[in-house]
């Protein structure tokens, strides 16, 4: 896809401002954008559908890469660690995949500056969680991409 046909949200401040956030690979999520507009995001849904899922997965965690389950489980439960957004219990052995959150802004020129701040994780059935953090000022989707030409969760 070239950048031609994507249109991805732009900053309107001079302040940083969250743009998107996505979820790659993780909980129930196979490829998930969420945009935000004008800094602001609302998730709407049923109880039950990741409402709450989706912000543990992305803030805090992105910000302070604590992969504790008092932080990335919304209910707090402390037996469903970070592997466990991955493997979804017992249904993988092994699964790679990332949490990103993208925030822009306008520079006093009139040009827009983006900055994207991620994890990927690996957890393979028996061994320790496996992460690693990435920041780059490329726009996923735009730039590069976190999957391969068929839909492959890319590895470090």
């Amino acid at each position: 896809m070239n950048s031609a046909e994507i249109h991805l949200p732009q900053p309107n401040k001079t302040r940083w401002q969250p743009l998107r956030a996505g979820l790659v690979d993780i909980f129930y999520y196979d490829y998930q954008e969420f945009w935000f507009r004008d800094g602001r995001l609302l998730l709407r849904g049923n109880n039950g559908t990741g409402k709450s899922k989706v912000l543990a997965l992305t803030l805090p965690f992105l910000l302070d890469g604590r992969a504790t389950p008092s932080r990335v489980e919304p209910d707090g439960d402390t037996q469903k660690r970070m592997e466990w957004n991955l493997l979804m219990g017992n249904r993988y052995n092994e699964r790679t995949g990332y949490s990103w959150l993208e925030f822009g802004r306008l520079r006093e020129d009139g040009s827009t500056e983006t900055f994207t701040l991620g994890c990927a994780m690996k957890a393979v059935k028996g061994r320790p969680l496996s992460t690693w953090f990435f920041t780059t000022d490329r726009r996923i989707a735009q730039d590069f991409s976190l999957l391969d030409n068929n839909k492959r969760t890319l590895s470090k």
